[in-house]
């Protein structure tokens, strides 16, 4: 049984390393199955059985033919009309922003203007948009009154 801090550790230097080949193992089926079955011995959860038990192969021969392909057939149908109302879908949101794109065209400028300052001003932005032209008012009235006097 290995130590929780060395799994942790394992874990982090893998996370931040690059995989080697040489670190990876490569398993087929039957490997597979093989330590899956020693495993399971080990841990006394199952008894040591022949490894055609374990054989994926094997496990999916018992099912019956008839079923699969029907069963892979409606997974297919299904696939397929998800698919269909995906791509459906797609298309109307396509739509929906061509027409927005055109419903933003400004002929006089023949350029997109987007829908910036359609809204209106919003109070808060009034009021300092109005102060703002207050203070510009009044600096330019006490400018011209300069020259005016000079």
């Amino acid at each position: 049984m290995k130590d929780l801090i060395a799994e942790r550790d394992k874990k982090e230097k893998m996370n931040h390393s690059i995989v080697k080949w040489w670190n990876v193992h490569y398993m087929t089926a039957e490997e597979l199955a093989e330590e899956q079955r020693k495993e399971a011995v080990a841990d006394g959860t199952q008894e040591a059985l022949d490894p055609a038990a374990y054989d994926p192969v094997a496990v999916n021969a018992a099912e019956p033919a008839q079923e699969l392909p029907d069963a892979a057939q409606e997974i297919i149908d299904r696939l397929n009309r998800e698919a269909a109302e995906d791509e459906a879908r797609k298309q109307q949101e396509i739509e929906e922003a061509r027409r927005t794109a055109e419903a933003n065209f400004n002929e006089t400028t023949g350029a997109y203007s987007g829908a910036y300052g359609a809204d209106g001003i919003q109070d808060k932005h009034k009021e300092q948009i109005d102060a703002i032209l207050a203070e510009k008012d009044d600096a330019l009235r006490d400018l011209i009154q300069r020259v005016g006097e000079d």
